[in-house]
């Protein structure tokens, strides 16, 4: 009985990882990154400061101060936030890929391997 009662909760523990965890938090909506832009950039200037922004290492700096001098910027340097959301979205999938395995795995085997798993609790 005990072995029937723990396959249960391993497959309700399954089912909650699938289902809510995966999704728990929602993907970033609006600009990843803000750059401070000179007002006289085009729109196409604009588009690649903000790419080469994304791509470079940031600092922050207070709207109230003045900006860090060049050889201070280094050390104020940020080098994980642009990489952040990207690295947990590579992660959640990650999480996801065991169940989309099992279910490829049950769909493509030729036998019931739900059946074979409770024949196996049951012993």
């Amino acid at each position: 009985m005990e072995s029937r009662s723990y396959a249960n909760v391993e497959r309700e523990i399954c089912r909650d990882n699938e289902q809510v965890h995966c999704f728990l938090y929602p993907p970033p909506l609006g600009k990843p990154i803000q750059c401070w832009i000179p007002q006289e950039f085009t729109r196409g200037w604009e588009e690649y400061a903000e790419n080469y922004c994304w791509v470079a290492n940031t600092y922050f700096a207070m709207v109230d101060k003045k900006l860090p001098p060049d050889v201070e910027r280094p050390r104020l340097q940020l080098v994980y936030y642009q990489w952040a959301p990207i690295e947990l979205a590579v992660q959640a999938l990650l999480f996801c890929l065991p169940c989309l395995i099992w279910r490829l795995g049950v769909l493509h085997s030729g036998f019931n391997l739900h059946r074979v798993l409770q024949l196996a609790a049951d012993a």
